[in-house]
């Protein structure tokens, strides 16, 4: 008796296994004859789109790892961690230092070779096919993505829109690393390197890091305190303090944990 045939392998297996291994915090999904990517870099506010016929993107993918704590995509074929950053213009004093600046950091026995350059192909064509999502998710990432997807399409934007682009040069920060990046504690690396930039150029573009603590995760699942006196009162005496404290207060609100309790400490100091 003939075995029936067996079901063919989904498009995701068939193309996608890896990207999907590499990327466990997405969510790959099929619509009529549209491939979706929703929240590639962790917040719902971006997904990527393709045809499901465009074989050759779905597997460039399978070399792209995103991090969600970078608003960047890392190969893993040329062990390159591309940050998206903005299109400059060169004759702007500031913007002309760096737009084509180019060194290497020495960092824990690893060579870094850094350099602000245009964007990769693979990086366009997956900003080509990016989509903006409305998402009620707090962070919001890769706001510059946008941007290098419009600039695709000048024929399709307004002539206000145009004239955004005019004379500017795309860029974003590219590090190559010698060693396997994918094996790098990339986020150190991150934090180290903007201290010695921000040392040697105090308008050195800084790389943004969100980063999750483990003491953050914990604070997560207990309840913090609300109420000082079980409720809020009817009637408020405020005296006059001293300004540095209110922003002290402000920034401690609103940092993770371990850096909460440095700006508390100096408030009570």
């Amino acid at each position: 008796m003939p075995q029936p045939d067996s079901d063919p392998p989904s498009i995701i297996d068939a193309y996608l296994k890896r990207f999907v291994t590499q990327n466990p915090h997405v969510v790959v999904r099929t619509d009529s004859d549209t491939l979706i990517v929703e929240s590639p870099w962790g917040a719902g506010n971006v997904n990527i789109a393709c045809g499901l016929h465009e074989h050759d993107f779905l597997s460039e993918l399978n070399h792209v790892w995103l991090n969600p704590v970078f608003d960047a995509i890392i190969h893993l074929d040329t062990n390159t961690m591309e940050i998206l950053f903005a299109f400059l213009d060169p004759k702007d004093e500031i913007s002309q230092t760096y737009v084509d600046r180019a060194f290497s950091v020495f960092f824990e026995g690893v060579k870094f070779d850094c350099r602000y350059a245009a964007p990769s192909d693979r990086f366009m064509s997956i900003a080509r096919r990016s989509q903006s999502v409305l998402s009620n998710d707090p962070g919001q990432t890769v706001p510059q993505l946008a941007a290098f997807r419009d600039f695709q399409r000048l024929d399709q934007l307004p002539d206000r829109a145009k004239k955004y682009f005019k004379d500017k040069l795309p860029r974003n920060f590219h590090i190559t690393s010698d060693k396997p990046i994918a094996a790098l504690d990339l986020i150190r690396f991150a934090h180290h390197l903007n201290f010695i930039s921000d040392y040697y150029d105090r308008r050195a573009p800084e790389i943004v890091i969100r980063e999750t603590s483990v003491d953050d995760k914990d604070d997560d699942k207990r309840s913090p305190l609300r109420f000082v006196n079980k409720e809020f009162p009817s009637e408020l005496s405020v005296g006059g303090l001293d300004e540095i404290l209110l922003r002290l207060n402000h920034v401690a609100r609103r940092a993770p944990s371990r850096q909460a309790f440095v700006y508390y400490y100096q408030v009570i100091e």
